[in-house]
């Protein structure tokens, strides 16, 4: 993952690029399905993951899971990125507060028997992609991004 993310700033990848690349590369390594979000809001992201990588020279991070086949509910997340984002307004950290509201008012957004999920949530400028089965991106109120995806 380290070196797919290099080479994302390296070659000035787009975050879709590097989002299908990361994919792909952890796919013919392993032979698994990964779902990955990644960022350039590398000192401003906030995630809740199962793995993560992150590159300090190209400012880049990227969170990755083994493939669920279950799909975000997409009115659930944008339910409760809305309302954290609300409740996180006044917050000098936007995407921890956001991410910890999730969190502790306990995900409704993926229905697995594991309840498991992996989510990043970045202020609102910075780009973000993803290469991920039923996941879901939403911006809320102008202030922040949720991305995020079930997971195994």
């Amino acid at each position: 993952m380290k070196s797919t993310l290099s080479d994302c700033g390296w070659y000035n990848w787009s975050m879709v690029k590097c989002a299908t690349e990361m994919h792909d590369r952890i796919q013919r390594n392993t032979g698994d399905q990964y779902s990955c979000i990644v960022t350039d809001d590398y000192s401003g992201y906030a995630a809740w993951k199962t793995y993560n990588v992150e590159d300090s020279w190209n400012k880049l991070a990227a969170v990755c899971a083994p493939k669920s086949n279950t799909a975000v509910s997409q009115y659930y997340f944008e339910q409760q990125c809305d309302e954290c984002a609300y409740m996180c307004t006044y917050a000098s950290d936007k995407p921890s507060c956001v991410r910890d509201c999730i969190s502790d008012r306990g995900q409704r957004f993926c229905s697995n028997s594991s309840g498991r999920y992996n989510l990043v949530v970045t202020n609102w400028n910075p780009d973000v992609a993803y290469y991920a089965y039923g996941a879901h991106l939403y911006g809320a109120r102008g202030l922040v991004y949720c991305t995020g995806y079930c997971v195994m």
